[in-house]
């Protein structure tokens, strides 16, 4: 069963920075937040300062949802990535580095 909680934690870190309370809106790790869920959590009565969200750029129901409820979007988070050949792209020269081994400690303790 997915988990279609949606939970609003303070954000003291950035709530510091900004001089004013920041909210971190997490929406369900599976599935599309519903319109009423956030009417739910953002009408709690407490004063909220700013309220943030990140949601998968594949999950418009969720974007169209938040727009609704007076989110706007910001800016969005993008994730590039490169399939390499099983063989590098250029060879490196050799090098003397190497990942340590258990019989390194002794030495590695001596010059920490």
């Amino acid at each position: 069963m997915a988990n279609h909680v949606v939970a609003l934690r303070e954000d003291r870190w950035a709530g510091q920075r900004l001089g004013k309370p920041v909210h971190h809106l997490a929406l369900p790790a599976e599935g599309s937040v519903s319109p009423q869920a956030l009417r739910n959590v953002l009408d709690g009565g407490e004063t909220l300062g700013m309220v943030y969200c990140k949601v998968a750029a594949s999950d418009a129901p969720s974007v169209h949802a938040l727009e609704d409820a007076g989110f706007r979007l910001v800016d969005t988070a993008l994730t590039l990535e490169l399939p390499l050949p099983a063989s590098p792209l250029v060879e490196e020269p050799p090098s003397m580095a190497r990942l340590a081994r258990p019989e390194d400690e002794a030495g590695v303790r001596r010059v920490a």
